[in-house]
């Protein structure tokens, strides 16, 4: 049966109200899926105290006492439940909420780790949380990638067999931004000039590798033609540390629009060798923008970039979720202060030296990048899409 011929499936969509959905989840919004309504709840505008929830959480998640109190904040605040029958399904964005919905339900996520707010769990938790997965109700479970499916088993070893029955995965989506916004040089921040174009974007810059590009960029900087953009709030020790003149810092106060248009559309590559994220739709953007991406191969990372295709992937022995099976925020914060690796940043110089010297190599990585969001690619709408409709359907 045909997408248009199928009924109507309406989908609340619950998740932790005190930011805008997460921007994997985004087109979920701008592009559902034919015959899929989806009903998301907008942000609670609670700002003045979530700050000071947030870095209760993020210095003492692991905490069971903490625990607690959050997730009964969360319930009490950001999940709506099902007393309205107007549901066929509740699908949870990242989130367990601690009573059970009468109406069938879905869990998506990036990593089982995110079910706990990233913190250790207590066996209580794992068991609540493995309870509500096998529950009849739950119909599915669908996983950011494959990395994400494997941390099921994980967490719960030779007892995860039923809820790994429920898991498949179906990757984020993002349309050609290429097609979608037009030429490549407009951009009024990336000078227009024959310079190799790099750009990383992103804010907690130690986890995520801005450290080693700078010492790596600075190294090579008098052979190479290049200008470095750097969108973040990278700290003043850093900003001193690497002042160079083709290296530009820019305030991360840019819509996600303006990051598309006016840093990924003309950029060369972006890099972001990070050492602590989960799937990294960074990636995808940059990707979608015909941008040749060099990151690191840790977790969901070598599912994103194809090696030698459409970017490149260094390697790096000092990457969080490779070396911790279960999160805790200790472990976490312990990692942020160690996460360099001098072997990375010898990995980072030689491959900015590489593109730099090899354009049509660089040339035929920004032209692939795009086939991925071509239809049928494999973070392409309608490959998103096709996917969701076939398995709400099949378990409805």
């Amino acid at each position: 049966m045909k997408d248009n011929q199928m009924s109507k499936i309406r989908v609340l969509v619950e998740y932790r109200r005190y930011k805008k959905l997460h921007a994997l989840f985004e087109s979920y919004i701008q592009y559902p899926p034919t015959n899929i309504e989806y009903t998301i709840p907008a942000p609670i505008k609670v700002a003045f105290w979530t700050k000071l929830l947030y870095k209760l959480y993020f210095f003492l998640g692991d905490n069971v006492l903490v625990q607690r109190f959050l997730s009964a904040l969360t319930n009490r605040f950001f999940v709506r439940g099902d007393k309205s029958k107007q549901f066929d399904l509740i699908e949870y964005i990242q989130l367990v909420p601690s009573k059970r919905p009468n109406n069938k339900y879905v869990v998506s996520m990036e990593h089982v780790g995110a079910l706990f707010g990233f913190s250790r769990p207590t066996d209580d938790s794992l068991q609540q949380v493995s309870a509500f997965l096998q529950d009849t109700k739950c119909l599915g479970i669908i996983c950011m990638s494959n990395a994400a499916r494997q941390t099921i088993e994980n967490y719960w070893g030779e007892e995860s067999d039923a809820v790994m029955k429920k898991a498949r995965v179906i990757y984020p989506a993002v349309p050609n931004y290429v097609n979608l916004y037009g030429k490549r040089d407009s951009s009024k921040l990336i000078a227009n000039s024959n310079s190799l174009k790099l750009v990383f974007v992103g804010n907690q810059v130690y986890r995520k590798g801005l450290h080693e590009l700078l010492k790596a960029y600075v190294s090579i900087a008098s052979d190479v033609d290049a200008e470095l953009y750097v969108v973040s709030d990278a700290p003043a020790e850093l900003r001193d540390k690497y002042r160079y003149s083709s290296i530009h810092y820019l305030e991360p106060k840019f819509t996600k629009e303006d990051i598309i248009k006016t840093i990924f559309l003309p950029a060369d590559i972006f890099i972001m060798p990070t050492h602590y994220d989960t799937f990294g739709m960074v990636y995808l953007d940059a990707l979608a923008s015909g941008t040749a991406v060099i990151a690191t191969d840790q977790f969901a990372g070598r599912e994103i970039i194809s090696h030698e295709r459409d970017g490149l992937l260094l390697h790096t022995e000092n990457a969080y979720f490779e070396k911790n099976k279960v999160l805790d925020r200790k472990s976490a914060h312990e990692f942020f202060n160690e996460s360099y690796d001098e072997e990375l940043v010898v990995q980072i110089t030689a491959s900015l030296k590489r593109l730099a010297n090899e354009p049509q190599l660089l040339k035929s990585m920004k032209e692939t990048a795009l086939l991925k969001f071509a239809k049928g690619g494999k973070f392409s709408i309608e490959k998103r899409n096709e996917r969701l409709v076939r398995m709400y359907h099949g378990i409805l």
